[in-house]
């Protein structure tokens, strides 16, 4: 029967957090390595990621609970949901987080759960090559072989949007940091 899947792949949010940056600062922007209103070294990645710390959720918990930066149209949305968690500089966070009617974090996860549940697929990125082996299994009952971008994958051939060195900003070198944002990106799943 023809038709279409709903599937997403979801990533670790520590990972995500520090990918998003390192995308805006040096691929996006003219690469000029920051985020405006935060300065081009480890120091400004550093206040960056604790100016994090206002937003309620990230990423893929706020897009899958409908609280995204891009429902302008959305007239229901709270200003919360209309800054964007990776761009938006701290006093613009600080404006959103002061909003009395925005979504808790026990609302917002469980509408991304719900709308998780309603997914046909959900892989992981990283372990996208399985991911992507599962997700041929369950719908095409075959590894892919037909396809080449999976046979590229598969062999190692083929990486997406995949920075050869890695990316210039990390937590691996702020342990403390990172400790606090896992802490407070994983609380969410104690609803």
């Amino acid at each position: 029967k023809k038709g279409y899947k709903i599937i997403t792949m979801l990533r670790h949010p520590v990972g995500l957090l520090e990918s998003s940056y390192n995308y805006e600062a040096f691929a996006r922007h003219g690469q000029t390595g920051q985020i405006p209103g935060y300065m081009a070294d480890q120091e400004g990645f550093k206040q960056w990621a604790a100016d994090r710390h206002l937003v309620e959720g990230f990423d893929a918990i706020r897009m899958l609970a409908g609280c995204w930066y891009e429902h302008d149209d959305n007239v229901n949305a709270t200003r919360d949901c209309m800054v964007n968690p990776t761009y938006n500089k701290k006093d613009e966070l600080q404006a959103a987080s002061a909003v009395k009617t925005k979504l808790s974090r026990k609302e917002m996860y469980v509408k991304a759960r719900e709308a998780l549940r309603e997914m046909d697929y959900v892989g992981i990125t990283e372990n996208f090559q399985e991911s992507i082996e599962l997700l041929h299994r369950t719908f095409f009952n075959a590894r892919g072989e037909g396809n080449k971008v999976c046979k590229k994958i598969r062999e190692g051939d083929k990486k997406e949007n995949v920075q050869k060195t890695g990316h210039k900003y990390s937590f691996k070198s702020m342990p403390k940091l990172l400790d606090d944002l896992t802490v407070k990106i994983f609380s969410i799943f104690r609803y």
